[in-house]
């Protein structure tokens, strides 16, 4: 692909992530609005919509399918549109965010168009629900907190979603329709927010509230960058947990996912943990390839 990048929607903090991921490559931020063209041989990056547009409750899958339709009619045949959606993505998922992903994925190829669905759960970068539990905790002493704390999931960096969305917009050869994407690493949701706390700095008590739903909880956490229904919707996908199922990603990606312990210091604005190798959460890491991670590609012998 040597045309333009295309990037619409998503956190503004993702899309600039994915400019800078892009390197010499043409980038520019699509608005549909604009009458801007989308010609042959270019891509288009599709974050899904921003945190400021995500509406409340059941009403995310019809927003989330009248954007990607009208999206389509503006692509020509040709080009490869790279979505980035949510892991578990399915028309009958229990969470509205995935059922909206599955809504955007499916208006995005009835047009014929190449997609590549690059699914993650959550993201480690300045923005989105963690970027919300950051200013969450940077505010307060006491982090009410739902009864979510032993949910798992694998995480990602932001920066390696970019990566990702870059190499996938980029790649000559064919790619598989669905990749999805973590770490590598599992972590819960009471060490997700410990974790940020202690790279911070900070002494926080994080108080487990059982009995209220997940909801409850955005208006603790929500900002102006990241608002209330972006933080319900967040919350109720994690409540059921968000693990990869598939191990396809090494085959086509050269990527090398950010270790779990310097994207969590990354998140909190730190470039190195204050949590050396060998202490407490991280002392079981071992480098991808001791653990038999797929992505991990050896070297030739010349």
């Amino acid at each position: 692909m040597s045309g333009t990048i295309w990037v619409i929607g998503g956190d503004p903090a993702l899309a600039d992530a994915v400019t800078e991921a892009a390197a010499e490559r043409p980038v520019r931020r699509l608005d549909l609005e604009a009458g801007e063209e989308v010609r042959p041989g270019d891509a288009v990056i599709d974050l899904g919509l921003a945190p400021d547009e995500v509406p409340p409750g059941d009403a995310l899958p019809a927003a989330e399918r009248s954007r990607c339709e009208a999206l389509v009619s503006r692509v020509p045949a040709g080009v490869r549109i790279v979505r980035g959606s949510v892991l578990g993505a399915a028309a009958d998922a229990p969470a509205s965010l995935q059922r909206a992903s599955a809504a955007a994925e499916e208006a995005l190829a009835s047009a014929g168009h190449d997609v590549v669905r690059l699914r993650t759960g959550i993201l480690l970068g300045s923005g989105g629900l963690v970027g919300a539990l950051r200013g969450t905790i940077e505010r307060s002493p006491v982090i009410p907190f739902p009864a979510i704390g032993r949910v798992k999931f694998e995480p990602l960096a932001a920066e390696d979603l970019a990566r990702y969305c870059i190499e996938a917009a980029t790649a000559a050869g064919p790619l598989d329709p669905v990749y999805d994407l973590g770490c590598g690493e599992i972590l819960t949701a009471g060490l997700l927010v410990k974790g940020l706390a202690e790279n911070l700095g900070l002494r926080r008590w994080i108080v487990p509230v059982p009995g209220m739903p997940v909801s409850a909880f955005a208006p603790l956490y929500a900002t102006s960058e990241f608002p209330r229904p972006a933080v319900a919707h967040w919350l109720e996908t994690l409540r059921r947990g968000l693990l990869p199922r598939r191990v396809n990603a090494w085959k086509h990606f050269s990527v090398e996912p950010i270790e779990l312990r310097f994207a969590l210091a990354q998140a909190t604005g730190m470039m190195i943990p204050l949590r050396k190798r060998g202490e407490g959460r991280f002392a079981a890491w071992k480098k991808p390839e001791k653990k038999g991670i797929l992505w991990t590609k050896r070297k030739e012998r010349r």
